[in-house]
């Protein structure tokens, strides 16, 4: 699998920041974060990637501590809920530099979740496959932390939008699950 650690994020907000002043840090990565309007408002007011006062605030204290403790192999960020599989980038429509690898490493994981239920994910860079958006882990993670393999999930839903029934959230948690294992089995 390579050097580094592996880091499953389920989006807990139980990460303790430990400092006070702690942000997403975006503002300190040159991926245009601050520069680039999308047109978008959901992206540029409030998204939850960007705003501290939201527990996303976490994933990039997470990201950070991770570099200064000696680098991270993989990061994958769940969220729900759309079907998706993204990567780098979500602030530009161009192509990162290891778009092949992690299109490569994201159809192990698509698959990986299609063996489960059969359930059908979309993988993608965030700017094409949802929407442009800025300040996202995915640039972050791969900007800042220089992790090629940040992804984030978005979680079926069935038609049901953000309350998924109970009654479905044990097979998507797996199909997640080896979604995720079979990413890491492919780095």
């Amino acid at each position: 699998m390579g050097a580094g650690n592996t880091e499953t994020d389920t989006g807990n907000a139980e990460v303790d920041t430990g400092n006070a002043e702690a942000d997403t840090g975006n503002a300190e990565v040159d991926t245009g974060i601050a520069e680039t309007g999308t047109g978008n408002a959901e992206a540029d007011t409030g998204n939850a990637e960007t705003d501290p006062k939201d527990a996303a605030a976490t994933e990039g204290e997470a990201l950070r501590r991770t570099k200064d403790a000696g680098g991270l192999a993989a990061s994958f960020s769940i969220h729900s809920y759309g079907s998706l599989w993204l990567y780098a980038y979500g602030y530009t429509s161009a192509l990162p530099p290891d778009h092949l690898e992690m299109e490569r490493v994201s159809a192990a994981g698509v698959a990986g979740i299609a063996a489960v239920n059969g359930s059908v994910y979309t993988a993608g860079p965030h700017y094409t496959t949802i929407y442009p958006s800025t300040g996202t882990v995915v640039d972050y993670g791969y900007e800042y932390v220089r992790a090629t393999h940040t992804y984030i999930i978005e979680a079926r839903s069935d038609g049901y939008g953000f309350l998924l029934p109970e009654d479905l959230i044990a097979g998507t948690a797996e199909e997640i699950w080896q979604g995720v294992l079979a990413a890491v089995l492919a780095l």
